[in-house]
C-alpha cells in the first residue's frame, strides 16, 4: 500500500523534487517489502525443516527397533545349535 500511495504521490507532485522524493521513499517502501518478504519466506523454510524432522523421528526409531529385534534373533539361532 505504500509504494501504490508514494506511486500516486509522485504522479500528482507539481515539482520536481517532490516527485523526486516520493520515488525515493516508494524505493525504500519496496525495499523494506522485499526484506519482509525474504525473512518471511527463510522462517516458513526453517518451520517446515523442523516439523519435517519431528515426522521423521517416529520412523527412525521404528528401524532402529527393527535392527535390534533382528540382531537380537541372529544371537539367538547362533547360540542354539
Amino acid at each position: 500500500m505504500l509504494l501504490i500511495g508514494f506511486v500516486v504521490a509522485a504522479v500528482q507532485a507539481e515539482k520536481t523534487a517532490a516527485a523526486a522524493v516520493a520515488g525515493a521513499l516508494g524505493a525504500v517502501a519496496a525495499a523494506l517489502a522485499a526484506f519482509v518478504s525474504r525473512t518471511f519466506v527463510k522462517s516458513q523454510e526453517s518451520a517446515a525443516e523442523h516439523l519435517k524432522a519431528c515426522f521423521d523421528q517416529p520412523l527412525e526409531f521404528s528401524r532402529h527397533l527393527a535392527a535390534e529385534r533382528l540382531l537380537h534373533s541372529a544371537d539367538l539361532r547362533s547360540a542354539a545349535p
